[in-house]
């Protein structure tokens, strides 16, 4: 008898809890991830009952991206993080998409990582290792909330 991982049928996905004013989380995990109360901060926890109990149908829930990969997954959620700097999202990650393709333009034409860096306001270390990843030329333009 083998035992069924739980969930591993599931894609991975990037959502956003939405409110009147626009977008205040991001997350990724697999498609359950997005409607879980638990492990959220606190504020993110009494904003999430509150508007699913007065909007039973999930409205204010949307699903931005679909992969079989979580690296791509993470990696579509920290450009999105960057970009629109929801209120519940701890802001870790810096680098906006728009940046990402600037910085890959800039370096095609010459431009050194460092310059790179210093002029999006990164550390040139952690630019390094976001270009590295496979999905950096991927266009993720159909994911604007």
């Amino acid at each position: 008898m083998t035992k069924r991982v739980k969930n591993a049928d599931q894609p991975w996905v990037v959502y956003a809890h939405y409110d009147a004013d626009g977008v205040v989380y991001i997350g990724s995990g697999q498609v359950h991830r997005a409607f879980q109360f638990t492990k959220r901060s606190e504020e993110h926890y009494d904003w999430f009952v509150e508007h699913a109990t007065k909007n039973l149908t999930g409205d204010f829930i949307k699903i931005l991206f679909v992969t079989e990969e979580r690296p791509e997954a993470l990696f579509v959620e920290g450009r999105l993080m960057a970009e629109f700097k929801p209120k519940f999202n701890i802001h870790m990650s810096k680098v906006t998409r728009k940046e990402l393709a600037q910085t890959i333009l800039w370096m095609s034409d010459g431009k050194s990582l460092r310059s790179c860096a210093s002029s999006i306001g990164i550390a040139h270390d952690n630019l390094r290792i976001l270009l590295k990843q496979k999905y950096c030329n991927n266009d993720y333009t159909g994911l604007y909330l």
